[in-house]
């Protein structure tokens, strides 16, 4: 029995040391064997870019119909809510005024025309009653000339004759003071001359000498011819100054006529105002003209929509320009997103989009980018961006809303990681591998990235193992196996 206790516990020494053994081989061996790491292989791919948000769906905006002309509305044909086609009359016009209004046009424009007619055929009357003056003045003014020269002329010789005259008297005169001196010396000396008989004759032969000179003067003196003018002459002189007064008379009528016909004639820019005028009036005869037949016509529907609003009821008189109807069109269909700041750079006009609304998807078309950044329900700027349903046949319901995935990029067969290991920072994008078992960074090129991958442009090969895993710069050089 004590041999056979002995045995056992030999062999139950044998057996914890082997597990002691075991165990500690088991330690060692873990402890040498590396973590296992969660990677993915560089390969290549297809990388799609897309970008999504969720908008509503618009259509082109609303028209405002207006009035084409100022009338009376006899009839509204169309109410809220009704559908019209493209050429449908919506309202009528009363036709009483647009045919008042053209009938007066034509009357004002006649009476333009008339206006002008008799403006410029006065204005001719009095340029030629001015020319008329003018040139009868002309001549009457050189006939005036020449009858003052001839008149002149007369009275120079005139005045010829009358020096001669004067002279001949003034020399008889003269004589006539001498001999009548010397005559009172005779005297003197008859009275002077005593008994003397010789001295009494010399001087009665003297005085009676002196007065028979003195007679003939008196006598020559008396038949000097004073007129200055013969009969003929005196004649030739009244008829010429009975001319100069009716000339003088003829003359100060042509300055009168002149002054009359300046003061009456209108200046061109005068006569550019009756033309103006008729202009005017034919102007606004073809305005009313047109607005007769625009209001025949009534309003039209220039397009297919829903009337959203009616703005006037019959009987109502309108302005030119006056809204009547709001309209939405059926056409323009569009899906309206607001794309952040991260994503409006890659969003191009052109890009192929997909619009879901519950279980249908339409095709669409970047249609336009906003220029202008707007803030959104959360007070952050985005870019609002249309895209347009390309598909035809029946259209979504306005004010709806979709959700937009506009397709941004598309490449095939290039390589690819998957976009969980790539890494940012100052420097560039990065990546983490095992290399030769070890973790080490990789600085990367990359491209496009979507549906999860990232194009890698250059600084990995296919096949490269990837850790998707979290890595930290401090485990860079640690062993790891991948999973």
């Amino acid at each position: 029995m004590k041999a056979k206790e002995f045995f056992q516990k030999k062999k139950k020494a044998v057996i914890a040391t082997g597990l002691i053994v075991l165990c500690a081989a088991g330690g060692v061996a873990y402890y040498l064997m590396p973590e296992s790491v969660a990677v993915t292989k560089v390969s290549k791919g297809n990388v799609e870019a897309f970008v999504s948000e969720v908008g509503y769906i618009a259509a082109d905006d609303t028209i405002t119909v207006y009035s084409p002309v100022a009338g009376k509305v006899s009839e509204v044909m169309f109410k809220n809510y009704d559908t019209v086609a493209a050429g449908d009359v919506m309202v009528k016009y009363d036709m009483t005024s647009f045919e008042e209004n053209l009938k007066m046009a034509q009357v004002n424009k006649k009476y333009a025309q008339d206006g002008y007619n008799a403006a410029v055929s006065k204005n001719n009357e009095y340029k030629d009653m001015l020319n008329q003056a003018s040139v009868e003045g002309e001549a009457n003014k050189q006939i005036y000339a020449n009858l003052i020269e001839d008149r002149d002329e007369l009275l120079y010789v005139q005045e010829g004759r009358n020096q001669t005259i004067q002279y001949n008297i003034n020399k008889i005169e003269a004589q006539l003071v001498t001999l009548n001196t010397e005559l009172a010396v005779a005297q003197a000396a008859l009275e002077s001359a005593g008994d003397n008989e010789d001295a009494i004759k010399d001087a009665k032969n003297k005085i009676n000498s002196l007065q028979s000179q003195i007679s003939s003067n008196r006598t020559a003196l008396m038949s000097v011819d004073t007129r200055s003018m013969t009969l003929e002459e005196y004649n030739v002189y009244l008829e010429v100054q009975r001319q100069l007064d009716l000339i003088e008379r003829f003359w100060n009528q042509n300055k009168e006529s002149e002054n009359i016909a300046k003061q009456a004639i209108v200046s061109e820019s005068q006569i550019a105002q009756y033309s103006d005028s008729i202009e005017l009036a034919a102007i606004a005869e073809t305005q009313a003209n047109r607005n007769l037949e625009l209001a025949e016509g009534g309003l039209s529907a220039t397009c297919e929509g829903t009337i959203v609003e009616k703005l006037v009821d019959a009987g109502s008189y309108v302005e030119a320009g006056t809204p009547l109807f709001v309209v939405q069109p059926e056409s323009g269909y569009k899906a309206k997103v607001m794309i952040s700041r991260f994503d409006i750079g890659s969003v191009e006009v052109g890009q192929a989009a997909d619009i879901t609304i519950g279980n249908s998807v339409y095709k669409g078309e970047v249609e336009s980018i906003s220029p202008i950044a707007e803030m959104d329900s959360s007070n952050k700027p985005k870019v609002k961006v249309f895209v347009k349903i390309t598909d035809e046949g029946n259209m979504p319901t306005i004010g709806l809303e979709a959700d937009v995935k506009i397709h941004t990029m598309e490449k095939s067969e290039v390589l690819t990681v998957d976009s969980s290991a790539v890494y940012t920072d100052d420097s560039g994008s990065y990546v983490y591998v095992l290399d030769n078992g070890k973790i080490a960074r990789r600085d990367i090129t990359v491209g496009a990235s979507g549906n999860g991958v990232t194009e890698v442009v250059s600084g990995l090969s296919e096949n490269e193992e990837v850790i998707t895993a979290s890595v930290s710069e401090d485990q860079i050089g640690e062993r790891r196996m991948a999973e």
